[in-house]
């Protein structure tokens, strides 16, 4: 009995505590940074810590800055919304932006995140790496 006890604790201990993503509530999640309510699905972003808090955002370059203030190696995802599928995450390392006044994202940072690359999307497709930096 004692042995089930262990194994029973250990069991909830490790799920309750795996990181992952949450569904937006629009409307009624608001960004972490900015405190916005977040309304358009198009434009949010998580980061997911590596303990499991979640921070959600109503535009790429909330994230972008938010981050900043954050410890990186803490970062269990960074997460985007696909624009051509919302209800979608995609990975930042992987995720192809584009950062276009054709783009108007709640906070002006104007950047569209797409499974695949966007040529002719009216500027340049972008890395994670390289959108960073226009943020800064």
């Amino acid at each position: 009995m004692k042995t089930y006890f262990k194994y029973l604790v250990f069991l909830i201990f490790t799920v309750g505590c795996t990181p992952k993503t949450e569904p937006f509530h629009y409307g009624e999640d608001q960004c972490a940074f900015c405190k916005m309510a977040i309304v358009e699905d198009k434009y949010a972003a998580e980061i997911v810590t590596s303990k499991g808090k979640v921070f959600k955002y109503d535009d790429i370059s909330c994230m972008i800055r938010h981050r900043r203030t954050m410890e990186k190696k803490d970062f269990a995802f960074q997460v985007v919304n696909d624009f051509e599928n919302p209800k979608e995450f995609l990975d930042v390392e992987k995720a192809s932006f584009v950062q276009s006044d054709q783009y108007t994202s709640p906070m002006g940072g104007n950047t569209a995140a797409f499974r695949t690359p966007q040529p002719g999307a009216g500027s340049a497709t972008l890395t994670w790496a390289a959108l960073q930096e226009l943020f800064d």
